[in-house]
């Protein structure tokens, strides 16, 4: 998806990075910060640290795309599979979690039966 983002809009610099990268980038360094589907399978804990680090290297905007409802027997299987986070995480409001890194939701929408995304502005 990069590789065909960055064909698209070759004037925006975009990049990835590992978990263990977010504390090495300076606060504010980028523009939007995103992540995918990976906060549903971390503790709570983790999750919050996570979600501060990101809030911190964004200079406005976080969007997050991950689980938001019960996905039936199919997301039942993974969560199983990757261990006992996803029901805690399911449980948990967004805009609370959210709320608790710096973040406030400008805009959620759903981007699959059982997916969402959510634009969030640094408060």
């Amino acid at each position: 998806m990069l590789k065909r983002a960055r064909k698209r809009f070759p004037a925006i610099d975009f990049r990835t990075f590992d978990l263990v990268d977010l504390p090495q980038i300076a606060t504010g360094s980028y523009d939007i910060v995103s992540c995918g589907y990976l906060l549903h399978g971390l503790s709570t804990r983790f999750r919050e640290t996570i979600l501060k680090s990101i809030a911190r290297i964004a200079r406005r905007y976080v969007l997050v795309f991950d689980y938001c409802c019960d996905g039936g027997w199919f997301v039942r299987l993974i969560e199983w599979i990757e261990g006992p986070n996803y029901p805690q995480f399911i449980a948990t409001p967004r805009e609370t979690e959210f709320a608790g890194a710096g973040l406030a939701i400008e805009r959620a929408f759903r981007t699959s039966e059982f997916g969402n995304a959510w634009l969030c502005r640094r408060k």
